[in-house]
Formats: C-alpha cells, structure tokens, sequence
C-alpha cells in the first residue's frame, strides 16, 4: 500500500541536499555539535508515512533561476488520492515558504524517556506570559537581512483552536466530545466503567500500551490527552458517568490544551505573530537554552549545529549573533555568535504580496503585466433598466412593444432609461424584502426610511482578467492560477463581473460626483446585499457599489425568483431584474440551479487561495473603471435617450458623472467574505482613502480551525475526514419518521457515504446488512482498489461505526464487515488493519450499490432527457444528478483525504496548507495599510490607508481570534509592554504607549483580550457570566402607552401581530425573559461602546480598549504622538480635547453586538434600546466621510450615541435622511 502524504515529497530534495562534501574532504564548519545526550532534533527522511524533518525548510527545496527567490519547492507527484496528487504537483509552483505558516521541530527522545523529549516547563516560563519578551527565548526565527528575530507565539493566546460546536462533524464522530480538531484531548488509558485510569493501559512509567480494544479513534495510537498536565482534567469517561459537567471538564481542556506542543510527535509549534516578510530568508535558532526536563540541551542531528547545505545562510546568522548592536534582542547568548546554538536551518519566504501588485501594476499599464491594461479597459457597461420584457425573454426572441414606451407603466422611465429612481422602486423593493428576505416590521420601515437618501439605483458590468485556468464557467475545482509574474506569460481569460451601484440624493453640502464606498458581501450572498447599508452611507453624500465576488451571485428559490421578476415587471423594470439577478454563480452539481460560492472555501486549497486574489482582482478592476469617470471622456453608451453618448459615468444623464473620477475618493467595506477582500484593496490602491473590514480575517488556516460556518467548514473538513463510510441503526431512521431515507428495514444496519455536497454534507446509502450479525460488535474493513489503501474500526453492537477513505472519484471501494470486534492487529490504516481471525468471521462484502431509493423507470427530474434515469431493477441510488445502479460496482463518488480528527496527520496537513494560502491571506496586506511602504504603478509611495478594523464579539463564522490577528498586523493591536520599546526598537510598532498600559492596569491590549477570553470567544465555556444570572436583560426599547409598533398589542391567544422573539407579557408584546443559563454564556464586553444602554447585564471593562493610532509608523520618540486617537479620545472622557480626528487612523473596534456571539451585524433595527446597526453604519459612514480621521467614539466619547439614534430622535447631525 502507498500511504505517502504531501510532506512525504520532500524526501527526494533532502536525500540530494544532505550530500554537502566528498569523502574526502575533511569539513571544517562553523560549529561542530557539542557532546551531550539530550533530546536529538529530528531530521527523518524515510519516516512514513511522511519525512520528520524541521519545516519550513531550505533543504526540501530545489534552485530554479526562473524563480523570483532563486528557488521552489521540491514535491513528488505521487500520492494515494487524484486531490492529493494534484495539490502536490501545484505545490512544486511555490518560490519559497509561507509567511504566516507554523513552524515545526520535533525531537528523538532519549531511549526509555517517558514524557515530552523536552521541559515544556521551560518553554512556558520563556515565551508565556511575559508579553513576547525575546531576550530570554528558547528559539528564534531571525531575519538574515536584518538580524532581528521574528516575534513568535508559542502558546500565549494569540492563536485560538477551542470549536463552538463540538458535535458538528458528522455521524459516529468517535471525539464528539473533544473541542478541538488538531490534538487529542481523550484519555484512552481510562476504564471506560470506572472512569479511573487503567493500570494494564500503561508501563510503569505511565506510557501507553495499544490494544487495539482500547482504541476509541481507531488511529493505531493509545491516546492520553495533549495537555501541559495530562492528568490535570477529568476524562471525557467522568462526563458519560456524570461525574462532571461537560463544561466544567471543557474549561479545564482550554486552559490546559498544548497547541505548541504535540506529545505524540514530540513536534514543538511555533507561530509567527505578525507576517514575515515575503521573498527573504530565515535562519531558526534552536538555542541551548531549550532542555529536557533533566536540564540537558537539545542537540543537532548532524556533526555541526545545522546541516552542511546551508553554512552559507548560518553564516549570516553568526554575523548577527555577534553583532552587539543586535544583543538586546537575544540578551544573554546576544554577540555570542553561535556558541550558544544548539541546532539552526534556514527557509526562504515566497512572494506574497508581489503577486497582486504585479497584477495591479499591469491594470495600469506596468511591469510584466502591462498588456492588461489595452486588453481590460477601464469601461463599464450599465446595464437597461426600463422595459416590460426581462432580458431572458429577449435572448428567446421576445420583443418589446412598439409602443411601451407610452405604456402608464413605463412613460417616467424612458427619459434616464438605465438606472431605477429610488423613489419609483421603493414600494417593489418593499414587497421583495419583505416576500423574498424576510424583512418585517420596524427593521423594513427603517430600511426604507434609509431609502430616501437614495436618488438612483444602476445596475452594470465590467471586463475584468480572470486567471484561474478554465475560465468563469470552469468547474474544476483544482483549478487555479497559472501564470508566471516574473514574465507575464501564463492563462489570461476574461470574465464580465456585475455591480450595482446606489447613488445618493444630492444635497448643498452633498455633490455628484460622489465618493463611493465598496460593500463586499458574504459568503454565498450577491451584489444586493448592500442595499441593507447603502441608504445610511447616503445620508452622509457616499455612494454604495456592491460587486459579486468570484463565483458569486443572487441564489433565489423558483418561487423568489418569479416574485422578483413579477414585481419588477409590473413597473416596467423588467430588465432591471434581468440584470440585478445576474451572477457569477456556476451549477455545480448538475440540477440546474447555480450554486452561489459553492466552490470558495474547500480543501482544494490552490482554488481557494485563487478564488480569493481573483475576487480582489475585480476589486481593483472596479475601482480602476470607476477612477475613468473624469468628466471628459464619453461612454458607448446613451443615458438620456437623446440619441447621443454620455459622459462615462454619468448615469443619469445630467452632465456630471455620478461618482468616481481620478481625484475621487474610495472606501472599502463588507462583512464576512466582505471583511476579507477589503483589506486587499486598501493595501493596493492609492486612491482607497478609508476601510472598515468588518468580521473578516487574517489568517485563512485559523478561520478553517474553528469555523462553524455552513459551507466552509463542510468544504473543508468533510474532504479533509471523508469521504466517510457509516454505520447507521436503521431504526433511527424509522423513529424519526424519515423512512423514506433508508431502503433498509428496521432490523438492518444502513451503510451509508457521508459526503460534499458542493458545499454541504450529505448522506447516501450504499446497501443494507442485518443488524443480528453485530449482537457483539463487529470489525470493519473498507478497501479501496484503486490505490490500494485499506483503513478499518470497531463496530458496536448497533451496527455503527465509522472510516474515513482516502479515495479519488470513481475509486472501487469493498466494504468488509467481520462479526466480532477489534479483530485487527492495529487499527492504523498505514500498518495495520489486518485480520486477526478466519474468513469465517466475515459476515459481508459489500462491494456494489445495494437496493436505491430512485424506481426503475423514473423520469429525468431535470427534463433534460426523455429516457428514464434509471432501469435497474433494484432501483438506483442518486447523487448529484449521477444515477448509480443497484447491483453495479461500488465507486467512491467522492474524493477525499481521508484524515481522523485529532491526529498530527491532520495537523500537518493544515500547517502546510497555511504554506499554499498565505500568498490569499489578507493577514499580508494589513502590514501595508500604514506601516509598511507600498509602492504604486508608478513606482511612488502610496499615502496610508485609514483602517478601523471592526472584529464582532464572540463570532466564530469567521473566528474573532483571526479578526483580532488581522489589526494586529496593521499595528492596531499592541503586544508588547512599554519597556520594550529602547530593548526592541524594530518593533516600536507593537509596543502599547505607557499611559494605556497604566489605564489597563499593567497590561498589554493583547493581554487584556487574552485574559478576559475575548480571543476565545467561546460561550458555552461561561468564562464571563454575570454573578446574577437573573440579571441579564434583552436589549429592546420601553414599553410606553402610545408605541405600538415595537410593542404591539397582544393577548395571551392571538399574538399575531408580536415581532420575531416577542411574546405576549400584561397585554403587550415584549422579547421574552434570558433564561439562567443563556445569562451565564454572556461574553465580556471589552469595547463597552453601548455603556450600559442595551442593558445586557453582561461583564464588562472599566477601562474599554477601543484601540486607535494614526496610520503612520511609531518610533521611540513619536509613540505617544501615534497614539493620539486613542490616548486624547479616552472612553467616558469629555469631548472638549478629545481626539482630533485630522489624520487618518488605524483602529480596531470589538463590537459587542450579541451577548452570545454573533458573526457580523444586521442593519437597523430601531426596537433595540442600543441600535447596533445604526451606531455600526453611522460610524462607518463618519469614518469614511472623513477620509479615515474621524472614529467618532474617539472624537466625541462623551456624545458618541447618537450614532445609535434614528434621524429625528437624537441622531448625528451630520446623518441626513431626506423626507
């Protein structure tokens, strides 16, 4: 059997490498290893089924002078699965390591060592809980440009993987009790009926024995739980007894969880704190100060401290370890050179950032790109708006009337026939909120009332450049960019990208053209999301565009979509409809229906890095037609019926382009998927003044980590565990009134596929055995015959069981299934799953399609054929319109890697997937927004880019920890203590100025978000619950005599007319109590930007964050300067001598919008007490009005509220909404 993995290509490079000199010459090196017997770093070649060796490394790479760090690389093509395979042959592409990747060193122990192979102690008391002091660390990753060390996290709270939902991850999950993907936190050396620990599970020096009856995971491995003190925490065995809460053994395994540590390996975990940089070269420095737990330093596994290869990269190193000018940055070993080196090896980084700068640099006719800039004209194309017939029905032949035109319907729309005035579409776009998306009451009337500041509504195309192989309407979901930047040469297709654009009511103080400020929407949303936002930036003269991404589009049922087209058509706006449900959306599984962003967060992981850049490529494409707008040049387009051509953005046909121009001003916004493609155009265009990334991330690996949100974490986990093959009691399906599931009877076992679905889950059923041949358990065995592989696990006495198999589509599998359990050697599907008994024992072999759900004879559902879909005789089973015959061969009908949660398999595996993505990682950019020069077209330095940086408490659709990682880098987030600053002056950056780390008590930002377990964000943990739990309260607005519309009148039997949430209290509808225990889920508010308005009840700052500092680079003598926004505009303080909102600012904003957690925030609702999406909105709008100066709770802490209040009721002044 082949079981090799992706980190197993590496061998043939560091075979090559690791002959440094002939056997004749005698090497003389920098440093030979010192003698000793402490832990050995390891460096295993043919460790299956992948190398051990330390990564990112120089040595598993190979010299290409076409490369644009002189080097790439080294992966064999060969793999077990077609997604493997591929991913490895794209990996050979990389031109170095990533920059935000993990890095990993494991160790030999030394023979008979029982525990880690080195102190974790140690490790702790030196890069824990000292704010990221270097002078005392164990190991470095140093620039060999610059000597300075990368400041690294090694288990201090920076990166969070605790999950939400510990049983999300499909059936027979044998860890659902675990709140973690990566390390196993179950204790297999437990009696499962006592819940104390076994004494035949272990020697006497408390290591493991595997019995593979004891193997819960079925991973070949008896497992003890990956914690600093493995015997700290109750048993996942004391939860099932009820000899503890669940919650009370899950907080425990948070705090004591190793995520920089993985015991079955020995493999120490270091993470880089903020990006390095891209295209340079790093030395790690294993220092002698990393020990065992008998004192005895870690020792090189070479004659000298580093492998010969790479002397010329350790002599750099030397260098700077014998510079003094550096030594405050190593204290003690500092101008030591590398005496006090115990093992050191370099990586390169891959370029990062180039690559989209190259991109943009060709949009504008520069560098090897340039011929973008003729072939992609910076032309949009706006789209008819006025008409009876929709665009479909043209395509069909259709044809207007002659007369429509004089139609009633129609007269005031012929005159501006390209955009939609916002005053004559109001009453149907209230009809298809409120039909099509669920907007009701007081949230639609508010949503409307926004409308007003609306004048007109276009809907148009741009061309942009589209460089994932295939094209806009490929479906492979491998496919990705292939082009080379050095040269320009590779695949250049072309795709036409929508947007709508809203355009605001012209106002004395607001004039055409106006600024305009992109929304971005979520994952699987369209272009229309914006609506819900666009009418509030307009009350302060900004103009809303909204674009799908890549992939993207309106995903509306057939009934929302004839209710759309109806009401559009009704006001003669028929190709307005055509054109705003227009999207990028491909149908992916052959039903018909696009499937909006189906293919965008997965574990083809080229794709979804691509997927990402491409999305901001349109971005920039955007932005560079809408800079075109000049007031000169004529579109080919007629906006005033005059016959005549218009001026190139002039929509509306009065002279005077709407928006845009080259001196125009730009922002960038969005939520979600949103959040994450803002930041790349902030970085990128110099004219992008202003944004707000909103629930977005840095650091994709670390949203896949923990995210819960439906879609990704399927796309990604579901290949990454599946495809699954089940055990399933058919019975389940009979209780619970879904019969129609199952072709088995109720006294049989359900073998079913757990898959993708594009981007869900989805069961079929494969074939049926009696459930009375399992009375005591079972063994079972599937086989994949198309590579070979074999995996296996335990069967109870149910039936059930569960095997994840690495397979590629198409793949013969043979399911075997033995009537006695653990009959195996090992269930280690690499070495083991070998039975242990006669055939005799085997009971099933399944290796066809059994009885399908699908009758001989059935009809094309799709009506694209008119032969039945299937005419066996036992039926046919379906999935995704593939009709597979009972009693034809049994074929994976997904693919997938086939890994176990909880294993360093999976761990690895992320960790260099981290290597693939980064180069899409918004987490790379944020540094450019005003700490780092970014260069132009041109070759100048761009102006900084205003950046508030807005994380939602508690969100783990796009975990807050990758939000927080994101403000971080653009230095918004400060790490470091004050003192820092004269020890570390390369970091001056990331210090906290003294006077907010005296108002914090004597503690960073980042230690404050750490301790109070807001980097966390985990509710069901209760780190923060209020001491009365009878306290918390719902956040809604008074009950008084005359409001109606919050609170409307009810009775105990008709509460009709109550909102979502309300029930009916002494005759009014009121939201329903908190109960106790939703109280005690309540997260900390670190921000307290409501000041107890919403009346939550939660626990909260005295001193809030809300954390500020001018977008421009801090120094020894200008920090406190830098600081301004936020030491002037001190919470609570007075607005007189706040800050002065005349820079543009880097600030990050943890908004507290629901007390449980929530991913983003909804537009306004104005029966809430403390309005949160009116503050939101309103201060986002101020933020950009000022081009990134003014973050209102700063300029005005004192009257800062009124963002919260409607127009009329206390509001901004500068928040205007027409009648």
């Amino acid at each position: 059997m082949n079981h090799r993995t992706l980190a197993s290509s590496l061998a043939l490079a560091l075979g090559l490498s690791a002959l440094g000199c002939s056997v004749d010459e005698v090497p003389e090196g920098l440093r030979r290893t010192p003698p000793g017997d402490g832990p050995t770093v390891r460096f295993d070649l043919y460790h299956k089924p992948l190398p051990d060796i330390p990564l990112p490394n120089d040595s598993a790479t190979w010299p290409d002078p076409t490369s644009r760090t002189g080097l790439r690389v080294n992966a064999s093509i060969v793999a077990p699965t077609e997604i493997e395979a591929t991913a490895r042959k794209k990996f050979d592409s990389l031109e170095g390591w990533g920059t935000y990747a993990p890095i990993t060193i494991a160790f030999d122990k030394k023979p008979g060592q029982a525990g880690a192979a080195i102190d974790l102690a140690n490790v702790v008391k030196r890069h824990q809980g000292d704010d990221y002091e270097l002078a005392d660390d164990a190991v470095y990753v140093v620039n060999l440009d610059t000597g300075v060390p990368a400041i690294v996290d090694v288990g201090d709270g920076a990166f969070q993987y605790i999950i939400r939902e510990k049983g999300k991850y499909w059936r027979n999950d044998t860890r659902k009790l675990e709140e973690n993907l990566m390390w196993d936190t179950a204790d297999e050396t437990v009696d499962p009926e006592t819940g104390k620990r076994d004494p035949n599970r272990v020697t006497a020096d408390g290591t493991p024995i595997y019995k593979p009856e004891w193997d819960t995971d079925f991973d070949g491995v008896l497992d003890r739980p990956n914690l600093l003190n493995q015997d700290a925490c109750p048993s996942q065995v004391d939860v099932q007894l009820g000899n503890v809460s669940e919650v009370e053994r899950d907080k425990c395994i948070a705090d004591q969880l190793l995520t920089w540590y993985e015991r079955e390996t020995d493999t120490l975990i270091l993470r880089p704190l903020v990006p390095l940089e891209e295209k340079t070269r790093y030395a790690v420095v294993v220092t002698d100060r990393l020990v065992d737990a008998e004192g005895r330093p870690v020792r090189s596994p070479f004659d000298f401290v580093y492998h010969p290869s790479q002397e010329d990269g350790i002599a750099k190193l030397k260098a700077h370890l014998s510079n003094k000018d550096l030594a405050s940055y190593y204290g003690d070993i500092g101008g030591t050179g590398l005496k006090h080196v115990a093992f050191a090896w370099t990586f390169t980084t891959q370029p990062v950032v180039e690559d989209l700068r190259e991109i943009r640099d060709g949009l504008y006719g520069k560098g090897p790109l340039a011929k973008l800039s003729s072939s992609f004209p910076a032309e949009a194309n706006i789209a008819r708006a006025a008409g009876l017939i929709d665009l479909e029905a043209m395509a069909d032949g259709a044809e207007e009337d002659p007369n429509w035109k004089e139609d009633p319907k129609c007269v005031d729309k012929v005159a501006r026939p390209n955009i939609v005035e916002m005053d004559k579409v109001k009453a149907t776009l209230k009809a298809l909120a409120n039909q099509g998306f669920g907007f009701e009451g007081p949230t639609l009337d508010s949503l409307l009332e926004s409308f007003n500041a609306i004048d007109h509504i276009a809907v148009g195309t741009f061309k942009s450049p589209f460089f994932i192989e295939g094209g806009p309407k490929g479906r492979d979901p491998n496919a990705s960019f292939d082009i080379d930047f050095a040269t320009g040469d590779g695949y250049v297709g072309s795709d036409d990208v929508q947007f709508m654009i809203t355009i605001p009511k012209e106002t004395a103080e607001h004039k055409q053209p106006f600024p305009v400020a992109y929304y971005g929407h979520g994952y699987t949303s369209s272009d229309l999301e914006q609506l819900g936002f666009a009418g509030w930036l307009a009350s302060q003269g900004i103009a809303s565009v909204g674009m799908n991404a890549t992939f993207h589009g309106l995903e509306l049922g057939d009934v929302e979509l004839k209710l759309a087209k109806g009401l559009f058509s009704s006001a003669c706006e028929a190709p307005f409809a055509s054109a705003l449900l227009a999207g990028r959306a491909r149908d992916l599984d052959g039903d018909g229906v696009p499937n909006s962003g189906g293919d965008y967060w997965t574990s083809y992981l080229f794709h979804t890095r691509d997927v990402v850049r491409q999305s901001a490529v349109d971005l920039l494409q955007m932005f560079r037609v809408f800079k075109s707008f000049d007031g000169k040049r004529l579109s080919k387009q007629d906006f005033d019926a005059d016959g005549e051509p218009n001026l190139a953005g002039d929509f509306d046909g009065n002279g005077v382009p709407d928006i845009g121009g080259p001196d125009g001003k730009y922002y960038a916004w969005g939520q979600s998927l949103g959040g994450i493609l803002a930041p790349f155009v902030a970085a990128l265009d110099p004219k992008v003044t202003a944004a707000a990334p909103t629930s977005g991330s840095g650091g994709l690996l670390d949203v896949g980590a923990r995210t819960f949100q439906g879609g990704a974490f399927e796309g990604i986990y579901l290949r990454n565990f599946g495809p699954l093959i089940v055990g399933v009691p058919a019975k389940e399906f009979y209780d619970a009134g879904k019969q129609d599931q199952t072709s088995c009877s109720e006294d049989q076992v359900s073998l079913r596929f757990n898959v993708i679905d594009v981007n869900n889950s989805r069961e079929v059923e494969i074939n049926c055995v009696d459930k009375k041949l399992f009375s005591k358990g079972g063994t079972a065995f599937v086989y994949n015959g198309g590579n070979g592989e074999l995996r296996c696990a335990r069967m109870d006495s149910d039936g059930r069981f569960r095997i994840g198999m690495p397979s590629s589509l198409g793949d013969r599998l043979e399911i075997q299934l033995y009537d006695q359990p653990d009959v195996v050697d090992s269930y280690d599907g690499d070495t083991g799953c070998h039975p242990t008994v006669d055939t005799e024992h085997r009971v099933a072999v399944i290796d066809e399609w059994g009885k399908g759900l699908i009758e001989s004879g059935a009809p094309d559902p799709t009506g694209n054929s008119s032969k039945p879909v299937c005419s066996a005789e036992g039926g046919c089973t379906k999935f995704q319109n593939q009709y597979f015959a009972a009693g034809s061969k049994l074929r994976a009908i997904a693919e997938g890697f086939g890994h176990i949660r909880q294993t360093p398999s999976l761990r690895r595996f992320m960790s260099l997937a981290s290597n693939i993505i980064d180069p899409g990682d918004p987490i790379n950019y944020a540094p450019y927004y005003g700490l780092k020069p970014m260069t132009d077209w041109n070759g100048d330095v761009q102006p900084p880019t205003a950046v508030l940086n807005i994380v939602t408490v508690g969100d783990m659709n796009v975990p807050l920890n990758s939000g927080i990682a994101l403000g971080r880098a653009a230095g918004a987030v400060p790490f470091l203590r004050p003192d820092a600053l004269e020890r570390y002056p390369a970091y001056a950056d990331y210090v906290t100025p003294d006077a907010l780390y005296s108002a914090l008590g004597g503690k960073t930002p980042s230690r404050v978000l750490v301790e109070k377990h807001v980097m966390e964000g985990i509710n069901r943990l209760e780190r923060n619950a209020p001491a009365d739990l009878t306290s918390c309260m719902p956040n809604e607005v008074p009950v008084t005599a005359n409001d109606m519309v919050c609170h409307p009148a009810c009775t105990d039997e008709d509460t009709s007319k109550c909102l979502s949430g309300q029930t009916c209290v002494s005759g009014r509808c009121v939201k329903k109590p908190i109960p106790e225990a939703t109280c005690a889920q309540y997260l900390y508010n670190v921000d307290v930007l409501d000041e107890g308005i919403a009346g939550y009840g939660e626990a909260h700052a005295s001193e809030p964050l809300r954390l500020a500092r001018i977008a421009m680079p801090a120094t020894a003598s200008t920090i406190d300067d830098v600081w301004a926004p936020r030491l002037d505009g001190e919470p609570f303080g007075k607005d007189d001598g706040a800050w002065s909102a005349d820079k543009r600012v880097l600030g990050q904003l943890m908004a507290y919008v629901q007390p449980t957690g929530v991913h983003g925030f909804d537009p306004s609702d104005p029966c809430l007490n403390w309005n949160t999406g009116q503050y939101m909105i309103n201060l986002i709008g101020r933020f950009f009005a000022t081009d990134g100066a003014d973050v209102y709770y700063l300029s005005h802490p004192e009257t800062h509220e009124c963002l919260a209040r409607s127009v009329g009721n206390g509001s901004c002044s500068f928040v205007n909404i027409p009648e």
